[in-house]
């Protein structure tokens, strides 16, 4: 029997879906997760689970255990660097073959931005290893309206960004893991970089129309200033860091600068990407 895949960030969007994908593909999967109360449904799928912390090296090493294959997805903190320095040289020391990292799309604005520098930060050091390795950078998931606005979208029909009419290529989560299922079991991605982005670029304006006419009620977009929007973060519990990063995605985003549409996914599972109308009518009881 072929050693495990280990996925990282098995609870977020991406990592959920790549678990079930893996496994209907008979794929082992161990899935390391850092709470266990957002673990629900992983355990259904029939993977190995195992709750540790990608900060500690024992729980890395334990977790890296007779796997053969990485999906890396490292939470978007200020460390993250540093997350994978620890991930990487245990990786290796562990015998594994073979990594995919989880990465931002490029938008010009590498050297520029907070979360943009963090993420190539971390790709080099990927890029360095012995080991083969796969990119795949995202450019914002769909699931980002569930995440950051769907309570205002539940109780107020309104989507409020700091992003002006600057479109973007949503793309959702279900189509990544599906591609990245793909690249995990293939071999002929080595050395490769994809991204994936959703079927068209669109405003939060447009966005707000579609969910309007899916849902059945009616959604606008408001485009509030950057303030506002980072108070809302810093009330949800999120630190200065994360929120001053978050402004300037939101930056590139009024900009259009992730307003670019690839055929990366298309190419890997031989479909387009599902129109943001798909994503909306999955989630109908949430954002109704």
């Amino acid at each position: 029997m072929k050693n495990p895949v280990l996925v990282t960030g098995a609870t977020s969007p991406v990592g959920k879906y790549l678990v079930k994908f893996l496994v209907g593909r008979g794929t082992r999967v161990k899935a390391m997760v850092y709470d266990m109360r957002k673990a629900e449904g992983l355990e259904d799928a029939g993977v190995e689970i195992f709750v540790g912390d990608l900060r500690d090296e024992e729980d890395v090493r334990l977790a890296m255990k007779e796997v053969d294959k990485v999906y890396l997805i490292t939470p978007l903190v200020k460390d993250m660097a540093d997350i994978t320095r620890t991930v990487v040289k245990i990786a290796e020391s562990e015998g594994v073959r073979k990594i995919v990292r989880q990465s931002l799309i490029d938008c010009g604005v590498d050297l520029l931005y907070e979360f943009w520098k963090k993420h190539r930060e971390c790709d080099e050091i990927v890029r360095r290893s012995m080991m083969d390795h796969t990119f795949v950078r995202l450019n914002q998931l769909m699931q980002g309206f569930l995440k950051f606005n769907g309570r205002g979208i539940k109780e107020e029909g309104v989507i409020a960004k700091p992003c002006g009419e600057g479109r973007t290529s949503f793309v959702d989560a279900y189509d990544v893991a599906e591609a990245a299922s793909l690249i995990i079991d293939g071999n002929w991605h080595e050395g490769k970089t994809y991204t994936f982005t959703g079927p068209e670029a669109l405003s939060n304006k447009e966005v707000a129309e579609r969910m309007s006419h899916v849902l059945g009620k009616p959604v606008r977009y408001e485009d509030i200033d950057e303030a506002k929007a980072r108070t809302f973060l810093i009330d949800e519990g999120y630190g200065s860091w994360f929120a001053d990063g978050f402004m300037e995605m939101y930056e590139v985003e009024r900009r259009g600068l992730a307003s670019t549409v690839t055929n990366d996914i298309e190419r890997l599972i031989g479909r387009r990407p599902r129109r943001i109308e798909s994503f909306i009518k999955e989630n109908v009881e949430i954002l109704r």
